[in-house]
């Protein structure tokens, strides 16, 4: 099919896997891959804005939050009181900071 392609001029790229994307030329050359550090300072990549506008800049590009690092926040933001959050972080429902160095639990 590559062949038939290439032959009547048509452009075309193959279909890549999820797992062929961080090695793909391609992508490594249009930057489609950036390098973050994340809150334990660990260089981590992450996905570039795929769209650039005339006229504007780039947001600035941070690592996602770590399990936990926003969870007190956003319950107090809820309106949940304080004895109430401490009641689910002793449960072990809501996780109070970002967990250790390994996250190999988490989903």
């Amino acid at each position: 099919m590559e062949e038939r392609f290439r032959r009547a001029h048509i452009p075309f790229s193959p279909v890549r896997h999820a797992y062929e994307l961080p090695t793909d030329e391609v992508a490594l050359h249009s930057a489609v891959f950036l390098e973050v550090n994340d809150a334990r300072g660990t260089t981590r990549r992450a996905v570039a804005t795929p769209c650039e506008y005339h006229g504007t800049t780039s947001p600035a590009v941070r690592s996602a939050p770590q399990v936990g690092e926003h969870s007190l926040d956003i319950l107090r933001e809820l309106g949940l009181g304080e004895d109430a959050i401490e009641a689910l972080v002793a449960a072990g429902v809501v996780v109070d900071a970002p967990l250790a160095a390994d996250t190999s639990s988490v989903v």
